[in-house]
């Protein structure tokens, strides 16, 4: 009889387990939320959906499925926005040197929009299913100090992996400063907060709009353009240069010089982080010995850069760069140059930020060079 007892309990067991195993794992989550949780303040998805990458999770790795507890939430407790000193901030690289602006944000409409994404973002699922968050996404981010005290929050968009040695998974907006009860900073992909409404591009968006509307703040949408004065008769008329700092260092490019020569340079390719770059000053002098020591590899349409040159002289010296929304990430700089009326003037960049200079005269010139080089 013992014997028939043990026999049926390992019965019941096995099938206990099967039962588990079979389980279809589309089920409504909230079978998973405890007893005791329910009528808690807590918001429960109708769905959860794995995020997608190369690399493989691990099967240890869970997903919780409900959001973010309200005791633990920015936005928890009846709190607000005012009851945070709330900055934001972007970072930019500008002639070699990683430059960050920085502003303070009061204006309301700004607040408000800020509290529904953060709300909306934490009724969103905890994500654990990565093994490491990576660096952001376009050098965005914003910070909540509580005005009562406590720890600070930064609030950006990175990106997840799942093994720090492969590739990585999607992008993720992260609450860094706020963990969950197992110590782990809470996060969630960027595709399940609104549709995806709440990525990198529109964190920069919202960061360089209250930039651009605080007083004390740095206005990344004006921006003075990059110019060398007194060029003491260098004959380089265009420069079309590409930076990047993101794998190693590239400095290169080409140019053209008064007689419409075309000529290639390239002073970095790949290099190691922390390769110095030549500034602007020092870029026409390299140019210059590198032009008497090669032959033109082609030529320019001469009517076209005449024409050119004689707009680009009558570019005011107080036009301003008009910045564009096009962003990119990691992708480098194109930007582009004219010598004229004694002074090398940036015309415009493209690629991890874009920006154009705002005048009439310098767009004709850029129409003009667009084939030239």
């Amino acid at each position: 009889m013992r014997n028939m007892h043990i026999a049926a309990s390992v019965l019941a067991a096995a099938l206990l387990l099967t039962g588990c195993a079979g389980a279809d794992s589309s089920s409504d989550v909230s079978a998973a939320v405890p007893a005791s949780s329910v009528g808690a303040d807590v918001s429960v998805p109708q769905s959860v959906t794995e995020p997608v990458s190369s690399s493989e999770p691990d099967e240890s790795t869970q997903l919780t499925s409900v959001g973010r507890d309200r005791k633990d939430r920015v936005t928890g407790r009846g709190l607000t926005a005012d009851d945070y000193d709330v900055t934001v901030s972007c970072s930019d690289y500008e002639d070699g040197s990683l430059v960050e602006h920085e502003a303070a944000v009061t204006d309301r409409e700004q607040l408000d929009k800020l509290w529904r994404m953060l709300t909306i973002v934490e009724d969103c699922p905890q994500h654990k299913v990565f093994d490491s968050i990576g660096g952001r996404v376009n050098n965005s981010s914003v910070k909540l100090v509580p005005k009562a005290g406590g720890e600070p929050v930064t609030v950006s968009v990175n990106i997840a992996y799942y093994n720090e040695g492969e590739e990585g998974g999607p992008s993720v907006i992260v609450l860094s400063g706020r963990t969950d009860a197992d110590g782990d900073i809470w996060y969630v992909p960027v595709s399940e907060a609104a549709d995806g409404q709440y990525d990198s591009e529109w964190l920069r968006s919202f960061c360089n709009d209250c930039i651009a509307r605080s007083e004390s703040g740095s206005v990344l949408e004006v921006l003075e353009p990059e110019t060398v004065e007194n060029t003491g008769g260098s004959e380089i008329a265009v420069i079309k240069r590409y930076t990047n700092y993101a794998w190693g260092v590239d400095d290169k490019g080409f140019f053209i010089d008064t007689a419409g020569g075309i000529y290639s340079f390239s002073f970095a390719e790949g290099a190691e982080y922390g390769t110095e770059v030549l500034s602007l000053e020092e870029l026409l002098p390299a140019l210059e010995k590198l032009r008497g020591e090669n032959a033109a590899k082609g030529s320019a349409d001469a009517e076209k850069l005449r024409q050119a040159l004689e707009l680009a002289a009558g570019i005011p010296e107080d036009a301003v760069m008009k910045e564009l929304p096009e962003r990119a990430f990691d992708a480098g700089q194109h930007t582009l140059y004219i010598n004229a009326a004694g002074r090398l003037t940036e015309l415009e960049t493209y690629g991890d930020h874009c920006s154009v200079l705002d005048d009439p005269s310098a767009e004709a010139v850029i129409e003009l060079l667009d084939g030239l080089i």
